[in-house]
Formats: C-alpha cells, structure tokens, sequence
C-alpha cells in the first residue's frame, strides 16, 4: 500500500514526506518552525485539518499567506547577507544562494 499524500506543515508550509520508518517529517528542516524537528506517526490524522488556503477562505486568509511567504524570503536574504559579512559565506556562494532563493529553492 503506499503512502497518503501529506498535507503541507500548519506552521511553515513546508512539504511533508513519510521517512523509512513510517514518520511524517518535514522536506527541508526550518529552525524558525516550532514542529519542524518533531516527527508524527499518525498519518491520517495529520491529513484531517483544514487546508492552509481553500477557495471558501476570504481573499484577506490569501493575502496574509502571501505576505507571510514574501516575509519569509525576505529573511532568509537577510540570513544570507549576514552569513556573507560574518565570512560564512564567499561572494559567489552568496550570490548562488540568493539566485537559488529567488528561484524558490532555498
């Protein structure tokens, strides 16, 4: 049988996979998420909430969670430039980093 589809983290956003051991986990670990270490066992369970954003929610629901998102790309910029002046990171991983952002993938 194979594994229901996971519904994104309530907090983050994040997608959510189902590791070897039958945990639901985040895709990519965020420190700035409150479960994003936890793991959790009941798969249909997590699927029972409400969506994060349905077409029966209101259009101001719909611009919080785009403003979220683009305060949260905001701050991993600023993470990013931050690592760079501290020397964390070189020019050019910086600008890979922020080109990668940009497109969605950090």
């Amino acid at each position: 049988m194979s594994a229901p589809e996971l519904k994104p983290c309530p907090f983050c956003g994040d997608t959510m996979e189902m590791n070897c051991a039958g945990y639901a986990n985040h895709t990519h670990q965020n420190p700035l998420c409150p479960i994003s270490q936890m793991g959790f066992t009941d798969l249909l369970k997590w699927n029972t909430r409400a969506d994060l954003c349905d077409s029966t929610q209101d259009e101001r629901v719909r611009a919080l969670v785009a403003e979220n998102a683009r305060l949260k790309k905001d701050l991993q910029e600023m993470e990013l430039h931050m690592a760079a002046q501290m020397g964390a990171l070189t020019p050019n991983e910086l600008k890979a980093a922020l080109a990668a952002l940009e497109q969605g993938e950090g």
